[in-house]
């Protein structure tokens, strides 16, 4: 599989707070981004949470079904013992329609609305999710909505979106999916209870993989692993039915007997196969970023065989800190090649990578290029 990108330097007018980065550089990732929609707010709100009684304010004050709803799908996040999530809501109208609402509307980034506001939160958050897609929409503009929301993620290659089904969605319709086709996104079901309260399994999800990034990172996914929370899936699944779920790349969340509370499968809704794992992937986007971030400074710079060695000796350190994401049993889990080639007037300095990565099927090979042509 190779991924190549040709670097630029821009500078971009960001609206929010960056003091929390999401990155392996920072040592932060699994941050979630919920986008709401709110019949209560007229205007746009970038909001941060640590605690579930920081929701449960917006929730009690919530006058209408719509907000409230939203607010108990937020507060499920800290149910399922999620610690850091930060939440993007617009103004809705339910006496309108639902999806143009939601798609939002593109312009600076103090006016973009809907998905549109998503490249201001690739340096803070790295898991997406919009819990009230099915409520508010039907299924056939639920799935417009996500090819939609999947386009804008593509071009950013930063996110896991976690798509959620309509509540009465049956394991015996996962082969009708096909539509939700995405390298950077993942499907769970069945629907969750919390107290009498019944919420999409995103929040619950996206805390898993909160708790699993920080405790053995993000080379790991959270599947067949204890989850420590009173949420409960609505329907019990047979053991043939979760075995139709995951053969079409449907992710299951159940209650096990001697394993407890789980997560089942740890599928994207890729065909891909390199891709088709979420840890492979969300550690590939992860490390195309952190490589992005590591050689974006030298792009000014003179291009010199001391610039190549600069590059390479900032790589192998790179690599070396942060051994836990290689292959454990790969003879070389990492190596990188830079060299210095000269067209005419024109210079640029290659880094080519290869990186063993764990599950994946071969290494994984990213080219950067950075010219001063």
């Amino acid at each position: 599989m190779a991924t190549q990108a040709l670097y630029n330097l821009a500078v971009e007018d960001h609206s929010i707070d960056h003091s929390n980065r999401v990155g392996l550089l920072k040592d932060r990732t699994g941050i979630p981004l919920f986008l709401l929609f709110l019949s209560e707010t007229e205007e746009t709100l970038f909001l941060e949470f640590h605690s579930a009684e920081d929701v449960r304010t917006h929730r009690l004050q919530a006058k209408t079904a719509v907000d409230e709803h939203a607010w108990t799908c937020v507060e499920a996040f800290f149910e399922a013992k999620g610690r850091h999530l930060r939440v993007a809501a617009f103004p809705f109208n339910p006496e309108k329609k639902a999806l143009p609402q939601m798609m939002g509307s593109a312009g600076s980034s103090r006016l973009a609305t809907g998905i549109h506001v998503l490249n201001q939160f690739t340096e803070n958050t790295d898991i997406l999710a919009v819990p009230q897609a099915p409520s508010l929409l039907n299924q056939k503009e639920h799935a417009l909505f996500y090819k939609a929301l999947f386009s804008q993620t593509q071009q950013l290659e930063h996110f896991l979106v976690l798509v959620d089904l309509w509540k009465d969605f049956q394991a015996e319709s996962v082969g009708e999916l096909k539509g939700y086709a995405s390298d950077d996104a993942a499907i769970y079901f069945p629907w969750v209870l919390m107290g009498e309260a019944n919420v999409p399994p995103s929040a619950l999800v996206a805390a898993s993989i909160q708790q699993n990034d920080q405790k053995f990172g993000i080379q790991q996914t959270p599947a067949n692993q204890p989850i420590d929370s009173r949420l409960e899936p609505l329907l019990a699944l047979s053991p043939a039915q979760v075995a139709l779920a995951l053969e079409y790349h449907v992710n299951v969340v159940q209650r096990f007997p001697k394993r407890g509370l789980c997560l089942w499968g740890a599928n994207t809704r890729s065909s891909d196969k390199e891709k088709g794992f979420i840890a492979t992937r969300r550690t590939l986007l992860a490390v195309r970023q952190a490589l992005h971030e590591l050689c974006e400074p030298f792009v000014l710079e003179p291009t010199s065989t001391d610039l190549t060695r600069r590059i390479d000796v900032s790589l192998h350190s790179f690599f070396q800190s942060h051994s836990r994401l290689w292959d454990p049993n790969a003879k070389s889990p990492f190596f990188s090649h830079v060299e210095l080639k000269q067209e005419g007037d024109a210079r640029e300095v290659h880094v080519q990578v290869n990186l063993s990565l764990p599950y994946a099927i071969d290494k994984v090979s990213l080219s950067l290029e950075l010219s001063d042509g």
